[in-house]
């Protein structure tokens, strides 16, 4: 089978998707019209046998990504010429549209999160695009109820239209038994009670809620520390207000960690936390799950799928620092309860979250759309 894959943001998700698509088909293209030189990681997948089309622009930079139907007919050459048995785009606005514009079918199109939960109120153009995009498709793949329900109340699609494909994990990487890397004795955090949140430093992820609620969360529990691991542009406003509040002992920023070094980093912490706006499945809280940790989360609806409140972790208001603190305190005061809360989310990645297991279904759907095969979706 030929696989063409379009995306031009080029995320850790692209990088796991397309290295699982060179070890099962036989020909997989990335279309890029990422505007820069390609991340290392892509690189080392066109080692593995990864095709690369980099169609790098030189005029315009800042306008790519408008420049859809110019980038149409470019796209409409490689077409013919590689000659795909499916194409699967990402981001909607950007490469599922350009997919969309080309006309090819079969098309599989699969929602990151924002581009249908957050920019199509944010523009008409935007949600027309979308809109556009959404109904050209095949099908659609994506990860959870909440990005399902999007979908459809844009775009009018039917159940029977959607594709489900959580992301999951390597059981072999992300683990409870994997605590390589500690960084307690690094960072002097021996003895603290540790929270870590690996969201990357981006306005979404509501970073300085974390940063608000500590000054609470020392009154009551004055060994508390709060690791926050990532980078973006969020990140030199952070630590100024971290300074600001006198907060540099107790929030550490450690940058960006690579996926070897993550399950270390979260086997030695005691509570996963995650402050999102806005959010599809987290990756990021699977692999907190998969390391079998309690977590703190706020009330996004794609995260109530998998977090039941008291049960798996506790959900706090998205915007309520006090009421975060609170949540934090309950859980670092109440050691059963974090232990039960570990084998419920652990229970909860070993069933869900199996990268291998997850990934056949996207095979499936792939072979029943290019005809080669009529597999149960």
């Amino acid at each position: 089978m030929r696989i063409c894959f379009v995306s031009s943001i080029l995320t850790v998700h692209d990088y796991k998707i397309l290295l699982e698509m060179i070890k099962r088909f036989s020909e997989v293209y990335l279309v890029t019209y990422f505007d820069g030189d390609l991340p290392r990681n892509m690189m080392s997948l066109q080692e593995r046998g990864l095709n690369i089309i980099h169609r790098r622009p030189k005029y315009f930079h800042g306008l790519q990504r408008f420049l859809f139907f110019a980038k149409t007919l470019d796209f409409k050459r490689i077409i013919r010429r590689i000659r795909p048995d499916i194409i699967h785009s990402g981001f909607i606005w950007k490469d599922g549209f350009l997919a969309a514009l080309s006309g090819f079918h079969p098309h599989l199109i699969m929602p990151w999160g924002c581009d249908v939960l957050r920019h199509p109120d944010m523009s008409w153009i935007c949600r027309q695009i979308v809109r556009y995009s959404l109904r050209q498709a095949d099908a659609v793949v994506c990860d959870c109820l909440t990005v399902r329900n999007r979908v459809k109340a844009l775009s009018g699609r039917k159940d029977d239209d959607f594709i489900f494909f959580h992301y999951g994990l390597d059981p072999k990487v992300f683990n409870k038994d994997n605590r390589s890397f500690g960084f307690r004795r690094r960072l002097g955090l021996e003895g603290k009670k540790v929270l870590i949140s690996t969201r990357n430093l981006y306005y979404v992820y509501n970073i300085d809620l974390i940063v608000r609620a500590f000054p609470d969360i020392l009154k009551h529990e004055p060994l508390a520390r709060a690791v926050i691991t990532g980078s973006g542009p969020e990140e030199a406003g952070l630590k100024r207000l971290v300074c600001d509040m006198g907060l540099e002992e107790f929030i550490l920023f450690t940058g960006s960690i690579s996926n070897y070094e993550l399950p270390g980093y979260l086997n030695d912490a005691d509570i996963y936390i995650s402050t999102s706006l806005s959010d599809g499945t987290s990756q990021s809280l699977l692999e907190a799950f998969s390391c079998g940790m309690p977590v703190i989360v706020t009330d996004v609806p794609a995260n109530m799928e998998w977090v039941k409140d008291g049960v798996g972790g506790l959900v706090s208001p998205r915007k309520d620092a006090q009421a975060f603190a609170g949540r934090v305190i309950k859980l670092l005061k109440d050691e059963a309860l974090r232990k039960s809360m570990s084998a419920v989310n652990l229970g909860i990645a070993q069933e869900k979250a199996d990268w291998n297991k997850n990934f056949d279904k996207l095979q499936k759907a792939y072979e029943y759309f290019s005809g080669c095969s009529i597999p149960e979706l």
